[in-house]
């Protein structure tokens, strides 16, 4: 197997084997990016930006800063957004669904080094995907560890460590994160009453 071979099959391999020229293209863009300050300086910079993402839906909203290694790496869905400071090591794909939600300062992980100390000198790493379902929500200063996936419509609470997969229609807080409880139908309901009375206000 060659190096990409070695990845994506999420055996040991060299991460340097990507061209300093790619690592390059994507390293200006992101500076360019994240000195952005305007919303038409952004909007200005992200058809390039998102060109470069494995695949890339409709309406999606990265907030600068955003940092991330192997832009090529990352698929995201339709209706996307990211808060201020998310950061992907994408060494490992990261794919993610619709209608995402991702908080300020959130974290996503692919590779993993080896244990042992001798051989993790060698530089030799793996890199294991991330898959993070629809309609999910990961609240602020998460860290999604390598190999997990986030099951539809789960929510994971601020300051979480996910390190295993995460059920669909899950709460899940902690450090290691674990489910707290099912999000159900009462759920659903408390938050339509709401809604519905945000719709019968007479100053919208």
């Amino acid at each position: 197997m060659n190096q990409e071979e070695r990845r994506k099959n999420g055996c040991l391999y060299d991460p340097y084997y990507v061209p300093d020229k790619d690592r390059e293209q994507t390293g200006e863009l992101l500076e360019r990016y994240n000195r952005a300050y305007t919303r038409a300086m952004r909007k200005a910079l992200e058809p390039e930006l998102f060109a470069l993402l494995g695949s890339c839906g409709e309406h999606v909203t990265i907030t600068p800063p955003f940092y991330c290694t192997y832009i090529g790496h990352i698929f995201i869905g339709d209706d996307f957004y990211a808060n201020t400071q998310w950061m992907v090591i994408a060494n490992g794909e990261v794919h993610i669904g619709n209608r995402v939600q991702i908080g300020p300062r959130v974290t996503v992980v692919t590779p993993v080094h080896p244990l042992d100390s001798g051989l993790r000198a060698t530089g030799l790493e793996k890199a294991l995907p991330v898959v993070i379902g629809d309609d999910v929500w990961i609240a602020a200063n998460v860290t999604v560890n390598p190999g997990v996936t986030i099951g539809d419509r789960s929510v994971i609470a601020s300051g979480a460590v996910v390190t295993r997969d995460i059920p669909a229609d899950s709460l899940a807080a902690g450090v290691p994160a674990r489910v707290i409880r099912k999000i159900g139908e009462e759920d659903r309901q408390k938050l339509l009453e709401e809604y519905n009375a945000y719709l019968q206000d007479p100053d919208v």
